[in-house]
């Protein structure tokens, strides 16, 4: 687990550490809350997919952001510059797999649980 959280620790150092030429590129979106599969009611799980829909749109403003922030400082853009690019864009887009895979594992409780 150590691991695990001093992986997390680095993310958010690099995700600090971000100069002025990215500043403008803000992930605004907070993960959203994903229903419990196995109590929720259809009302609860569209709601829940209204916002991982609208969580996802967000973090992909995010990242056309940076691809854009990047692309302005062409060839002058430094090693430590695309690495910070690099670990904003991997950490965004890990924490919408994340959100994705949460949200599509109730999917799959809800829709067992409606079978019975």
């Amino acid at each position: 687990m150590k691991p695990f959280v001093f992986a997390i620790s680095l993310g958010i150092l690099v995700l600090s550490a971000a100069g002025a030429w990215a500043e403008d590129c803000q992930l605004l979106a907070s993960e959203p809350a994903i229903p419990d599969g196995k109590v929720a009611d259809k009302a609860a799980m569209l709601k829940g997919s209204q916002a991982v829909k609208a969580y996802m749109a967000e973090t992909e403003v995010f990242l056309n952001c940076l691809d854009e922030a990047e692309k302005a400082l062409g060839e002058e853009i430094t090693a430590e510059q695309k690495a910070m690019f690099v670990a904003r864009h991997n950490t965004a887009v890990e924490a919408m797999e994340g959100v994705a895979e949460q949200f599509n594992q109730q999917i799959r409780l809800y829709k067992a649980r409606r079978k019975k």
